[in-house]
């Protein structure tokens, strides 16, 4: 992967720089908390760590990885959802899984590693919303998972220090804040974000200050300090 200049780039999509042509501004389309859909279709809690660790088996793992081929990190971006979804409906992960996703986890931190530097070096302020949630994802792992066995005595978190994963989030977080502190002079591409999908979800802690909004008292919301 290249080094990364340091430029905040803001790539434009062909669909804003047509919305920039006319007077109707678009919705962009975002990924919706899960937390809703889990409600009205009364999915199983359960599915959410299945759905991560088979996720985590679909990732190549980073021995096996090649420098020949581009990674997909769309399913490391699954992976991270899948974090942030069992976050926000609060299911509980058994000391089973635990081993089985420690294991899974620290096999694959390169490859996490290289999809957080990726997308904070090429962020778009169009998915900005969705980049909220896979680094809410990201937090949760971190801060959740640290604990997780991987084998002998060692847990997840020593791997995460012995990694360059918090180098690469600060790429990201830069990216973040950058967008928040001008979110509004940053709309220049008549893209209208829903105040919901910038919203910090109430499962998540006030800690993760990426978000653009907290809930406040009734319907308004109260813009986050970074």
């Amino acid at each position: 992967m290249d080094v990364i200049s340091g430029k905040y780039i803001l790539p434009r999509t062909n669909a804003a720089r047509d919305a920039g042509n006319g007077n109707r501004p678009i919705v962009a389309n975002t990924r919706r908390c899960k937390k809703t859909e889990v409600v009205e279709s009364a999915i199983s809690e359960e599915n959410f760590v299945g759905e991560l660790i088979s996720n985590l088996k679909n990732l190549p793992e980073d021995s096996l990885a090649t420098l020949d081929l581009k990674p997909d990190y769309k399913l490391v971006e699954k992976v991270l959802e899948g974090a942030y979804d069992i976050a926000v409906a609060r299911e509980s992960i058994s000391e089973v899984n635990k081993n089985e996703i420690g294991a899974l986890i620290k096999n694959r931190i390169k490859l996490i590693e290289g999809c957080i530097l990726y997308i904070g070096s090429t962020f778009d302020i169009d998915h900005g919303p969705y980049v909220l949630t896979l680094r809410s994802g990201l937090q949760i792992m971190l801060d959740h998972y640290k604990d997780f066995p991987v084998g002998g005595n060692e847990t997840l978190g020593v791997e995460f220090n012995n990694s360059r994963i918090i180098k690469c989030v600060k790429v990201l977080d830069s990216s973040l804040r950058r967008w928040k502190d001008h979110i509004d002079i940053l709309s220049y591409d008549n893209i209208v974000h829903l105040d919901e999908d910038l919203t910090l979800p109430k499962e998540l802690p006030k800690s993760h200050i990426w978000w653009i909004y907290t809930l406040g008292t009734g319907d308004a919301g109260v813009k986050l300090a970074n």
